[in-house]
């Protein structure tokens, strides 16, 4: 009976378009906020846990409203109903929308275009539905905004000023309303060009010019909240993780100097609260172990590349990641990779001022 009477006012609150509310007020943010969205272990929950870690959830769009993706309109009351079926009817904390296909490319044409009215629309009715309907929830969306790496005028450390003042200006003024009425931003900065192989280029470079990426594209969020007259605070998507798109070892763990001297250092150059740490482990462990025979993934060179890189990360045959003895295994490596990086953002984030930068 509850839960009928819950899916019902739902449908009510969908149909509404009354004022947004204020938030309710909130408690003072750790230092750093570090948020997880899963913990793959007890050990591993226990140590974020004792580091004032914080749980995320996301609402993926093709679980939530799979037909977002061909009509390039976000149905609310799927979006509210199915939090509720996940999440119950209270949740609290940090939920991150992640509306990507074709969102992202309709925000990036001219902000007087059909298309991206037709977004910022779409995508404004939908977070302020989930506002009303779950006020106990901070809500984001996905990486947001974009910030491009490669200019017409060359990589981020080569381009002009110029070229790069009108990306981060073209890249606001896509995604200014939305984020507006976003309550924290979440922006993605994830490594990808830092180790890449085989390139003419020296990596100490590649290395340079992906901390000035990362620092910029959290610094261009927290400039942007600060206009906002109320507490956004900035927590970009990182992980411990190599992610593919930039010749790295896609998923093979970073390594913990270089993590926190190209991805974290610049996060707290450019402002942000802490970070959000992704991984998909307990889906690619499940594709690498065979616990998962009829998923499939191309990133990373695909299945084959994924059990390639986990095994010569491990130093073991690739026959060894087989079933429960490769999760166990597995399981182990990233969620000690999850916990070294939330010691060394909690580090880092207490160090005093004036501490000199790697």
């Amino acid at each position: 009976m509850i839960r009928s009477f819950v899916t019902a006012a739902i449908a009510i609150l969908a149909l509404q378009t009354p004022p947004v509310a204020k938030a309710p007020t909130q408690p003072e943010l750790p230092k750093p906020v570090i948020l997880y969205e899963e913990a793959l272990d007890a050990g591993g929950l226990t140590a974020l846990a004792k580091l004032g870690a914080q749980r995320y959830f996301v609402v993926y769009q093709n679980n939530a409203d799979p037909d977002a993706q061909k009509t390039g309109v976000i149905d609310p009351s799927k979006v509210a109903r199915y939090v509720a079926k996940t999440q119950g009817d209270t949740p609290e904390g940090w939920g991150v929308l992640d509306f990507e296909d074709p969102f992202d490319n309709m925000l990036q044409k001219d902000p007087t275009s059909e298309q991206s009215k037709a977004a910022v629309k779409s995508m404004v009715e939908t977070i302020r539905v989930m506002k009303r309907a779950f006020p106990r929830v901070r809500w984001t969306y996905y990486g947001m905004p974009g910030l491009k790496y490669y200019l017409p005028d060359g990589d981020w450390s080569k381009a002009s000023a110029r070229s790069k003042a009108a990306e981060v200006e073209h890249q606001l003024a896509a995604y200014g309303p939305v984020l507006s009425e976003c309550d924290w931003l979440s922006p993605c900065v994830y490594y990808t060009v830092g180790d890449k192989q085989s390139s003419k280029i020296s990596s100490s470079y590649i290395r340079e010019a992906t901390r000035a990426w990362i620092a910029e594209r959290t610094a261009m969020c927290v400039r942007f909240a600060a206009k906002l007259g109320r507490p956004v605070p900035v927590i970009p998507f990182a992980s411990p993780l190599y992610m593919p798109g930039g010749g790295s070892r896609a998923f093979s763990v970073i390594p913990g100097n270089v993590l926190e001297e190209d991805t974290l250092v610049p996060m707290l150059k450019g402002g942000a609260a802490g970070f959000c740490m992704w991984t998909g482990a307990t889906n690619f462990i499940g594709v690498a172990t065979g616990a998962r025979p009829g998923d499939t993934m191309t990133e990373g060179g695909g299945k084959s590349g994924l059990i390639k890189t986990w095994a010569e990360d491990l130093g073991v045959r690739p026959a060894e990641l087989e079933g429960e003895g490769g999760r166990e295994l597995l399981t182990r490596m990233i969620s000690q990779a999850q916990v070294s990086m939330a010691n060394a953002a909690r580090r880092r984030w207490n160090e005093p001022a004036g501490t000199p930068a790697p």
